[in-house]
């Protein structure tokens, strides 16, 4: 009973000093340690031990690495899309002035196949259902241009997040003009 009070207790000590932004090489020599891999594995340790209070489980160091991975794709993924937000623009533009999309796209291979596999999921013969992203492009591509109509006052934290500045023009990368 004692010894689970203590270990709760360092518990506590070890993620409140991580919380103060303390470095594993400190927690390590306050613990005698012998550095700090040790320390975050006794961490990991004592973590496992326990339930959070919201009734999780603590995460193994294999799972937050994956999980910092995925957080660096996606933040490359979105400044890989804002480099090239203007391209992007003008191609869905495009793509959503085709008067007969949705025929098209329905009638295409990937269309069919994957119809052939709805089809064989199921037993009866399911309707003919439209892929959605045509309807869901245009609607996108509406609201782009709704969003750029309506300019955003200049003193909003938005407005000088999106920009950098608290200027009230918009800078010309951003114009549906240059797209």
């Amino acid at each position: 009973m004692l010894r689970e009070k203590l270990d709760h207790d360092e518990l506590k000590l070890i993620t409140l000093a991580r919380t103060k932004r303390v470095t594993w090489a400190r927690i390590a020599e306050w613990q005698e340690l012998s550095g700090r891999q040790a320390a975050e594995r006794r961490h990991l340790q004592l973590s496992r031990a326990h339930t959070r209070p919201d009734g999780t489980a603590p995460h193994t160091q294999n799972e937050r690495v994956e999980y910092a991975r995925e957080l660096r794709s996606r933040r490359a993924e979105r400044q890989w899309a804002l480099n090239h937000a203007a391209r992007i623009r003008r191609i869905a533009r495009q793509l959503a002035a085709i008067e007969d999309l949705q025929q098209r796209v329905d009638g295409s291979h990937e269309a069919l196949i994957m119809r052939a596999i709805r089809e064989s999921d199921s037993k009866e013969k399911p309707p003919q259902a439209p892929l959605v992203w045509p309807k869901a492009l245009r609607e996108c591509v509406a609201e782009d241009e709704r969003f750029r109509k309506t300019p955003l006052p200049p003193s909003t934290k938005a407005w000088t997040t999106l920009t950098g500045t608290a200027s009230s023009r918009r800078p010309t990368s951003c114009t549906a003009s240059s797209a």
